[in-house]
């Protein structure tokens, strides 16, 4: 796992996380060379009620491939260009998912029938 480092942003009148950005230290694990995170964060109304939640985020790789050169029976292995991909992200539609649950006194566990083969 490569060493990273980065940022966390906080609105100090509410103490919410408002951002984060995350760039690992990729220097001795090639083929990849960069790679980053950043994950916004946004109040989100469900049910009524205010909710600080991810809002919007952003990942970044820059990597080589490695490829595979076959001349008269020999294979060579050598780096490809470099290629960088992203996803970008929107959160939206946030739904509250409840359930309930009840505590039953004097309950046993009875042991399941033993499976026949």
């Amino acid at each position: 796992m490569p060493a990273y480092h980065g940022e966390i942003s906080i609105d100090p009148a509410s103490s919410a996380i408002l951002r984060i950005q995350i760039q690992e230290d990729l220097q001795t694990f090639a083929p990849a060379d960069r790679s980053e995170m950043v994950i916004e964060y946004g109040p989100a109304k469900i049910d009524g009620s205010t909710y600080i939640l991810p809002a919007w985020s952003i990942n970044t790789l820059r990597s080589r491939q490695v490829l595979i050169l076959k001349e008269w029976n020999l294979a060579v292995d050598t780096w490809g260009a470099h290629a960088t991909v992203m996803n970008d992200f929107t959160f939206d539609h946030y739904h509250m998912f409840a359930g309930t649950g009840d505590v039953l006194p004097g309950f046993s566990v009875v042991p399941s029938p033993p499976v026949h083969k």
